[in-house]
């Protein structure tokens, strides 16, 4: 298929397409037992921060989420029944909106929320007069038949992709991992943390300089910019940071400042040959997969809490972690998969 001609789009506010509806707050004691689903205002994990059996305010499937604070713009297209948080509101389509124009629009909804992210919130009455642009039949009126063809081809290839990926992933290097003996370890006993500072973004100018401005989002691993951080405490990076109200971790190779105190960042205790950007990618893969689920905006992470947290890793003969194994394993994985990437 060739490259999408956005020249003669047009634009349409979410409210003519949408029914805009504000997600309701549940906190963490009221929440029961369940498998419904709870969208929180997360990046990750299409949204589900957990699963709950409350069934007072429950949303239909086939919508879209769309957080309006904290990871501000993410939209998900939700396929079954669930509950959004507070922090999210719920967009009832006023067409018919398969799943692969869902997947269409979100991305475009994305985008206009990163000019809400960490600034303001995305208030609901500013999302119904936000526009989107979207291609157009000769009447204007949205070519919804186009769109739905265009990403069942485009999840056709990505599927295919992933395909490949999997089936590279699941040598030998894979089933050694697996096999491995592993071990629970305090976070703590491995890791330091520190709170960063907070700079409003209201004060930067992107563009101003060459430093990182990172923030707890899921988009861009975090960079919202790059600026003068001459008058700001300077990070160290080769690190992890989290980010305490969304749970949102990233690694950070380059010095870098930040926009919330509530971010901290994750070192090794020791440091050595094994302080390294493939260590860290894996115990965020790690603490991410174990933790996630745990922390909402419920239930922000700080990062004593994080540190008296517990998470298991493969060890060595003498049960400690096997920090060799888990370098070489994601050495290993970056290296097949750009294999794989540089000649499709």
């Amino acid at each position: 298929m060739k490259r999408i001609d956005i020249c003669k789009w047009k634009p349409f506010t979410l409210e003519s397409l949408f029914d805009i509806v504000k997600g309701s707050r549940l906190t963490k004691q009221n929440m029961k037992e369940g498998t419904i689903n709870y969208i929180g205002a997360s990046a990750f994990n299409n949204g589900i921060t957990n699963h709950i059996g409350n069934t007072e305010n429950i949303h239909p499937g086939g919508t879209l989420t769309v957080a309006y604070n904290g990871s501000v713009g993410q939209t998900f297209y939700q396929e079954e029944p669930f509950w959004a948080t507070d922090d999210v509101n719920v967009l009832y389509p006023k067409f018919d909106m398969t799943k692969s124009i869902a997947l269409f629009i979100a991305p475009l909804i994305r985008s206009v929320g990163r000019n809400y992210e960490y600034i303001d919130k995305w208030e609901i009455n500013d999302m119904r007069i936000s526009a989107i642009y979207l291609p157009v039949l000769a009447d204007g009126t949205p070519d919804w038949k186009f769109m739905d063809s265009y990403m069942l081809y485009i999840e056709n290839k990505i599927q295919n992709t992933v395909n490949q990926i999997n089936t590279i992933l699941g040598g030998v290097n894979c089933r050694n991992l697996n096999n491995h003996m592993w071990q629970p370890f305090r976070i703590g006993d491995f890791l330091t943390a520190k709170n960063t500072g907070n700079i409003l973004a209201s004060d930067i100018e992107d563009g101003s300089g060459s430093t990182p401005f990172v923030t707890a989002s899921g988009v861009n691993n975090g960079v919202a910019g790059y600026i003068d951080a001459s008058m700001y405490e300077i990070l160290k990076g080769n690190c992890i940071l989290v980010g305490g109200k969304t749970f949102t971790l990233t690694y950070q190779k380059d010095d870098f400042v930040s926009n919330d105190s509530h971010n901290f960042t994750l070192r090794l205790c020791d440091g050595g040959v094994y302080d390294n950007e493939d260590v860290y990618l894996f115990l965020l893969t790690v603490i991410r997969s174990s933790l996630t689920r745990k922390y909402s905006w419920d239930d922000a992470v700080t990062s004593d809490k994080l540190l008296n947290e517990t998470i298991v890793l493969p060890v060595t003969s003498n049960k400690i972690p096997d920090w060799r194994l888990m370098k070489s394993y994601v050495k290993t994985m970056r290296a097949k998969v750009i294999h794989y990437i540089s000649t499709v």
